[in-house]
C-alpha cells in the first residue's frame, strides 16, 4: 500500500488516524466501544465529507470539526485539501 499513515491521539474507546498519498487525505474514525461518541478537533480548519460508515447508512455528509460516532462504528473520511490535521 502506497502513502503515509499518521496516528492521531485520542482516548477511551476511539481509534484515529489519516491516510495520506499525494493530494488524497482520509481521516479513519472507529468507535470501539458500546456507546455514541463525538470525535471533535480543536480546530474548525478540519473538513471534508464522509464516504461510507460501517453502518452503510452515512455517505456525503459533511464534516465540520466534528464526527459523530454510534456505539461500534467506523467511518472514513475524505478531507479537503485545506483540512489541518491535529
Amino acid at each position: 500500500m502506497s502513502g503515509s499513515y499518521r496516528p492521531i491521539v485520542a482516548s477511551g474507546d476511539l481509534l484515529l488516524y489519516a491516510r495520506l498519498c499525494g493530494r488524497d487525505r482520509l481521516l479513519i474514525a472507529l468507535n470501539l466501544g458500546s456507546e455514541p461518541t463525538a470525535v471533535t478537533f480543536p480546530s474548525d480548519k478540519l473538513t471534508g465529507r464522509l464516504l461510507v460508515s460501517s453502518y452503510g447508512d452515512r455517505e456525503d455528509e459533511t464534516v465540520a470539526g466534528t464526527i459523530n460516532l454510534r456505539a461500534n462504528e467506523g467511518a472514513i473520511a475524505e478531507l479537503s485539501e485545506q483540512a489541518i490535521l491535529p
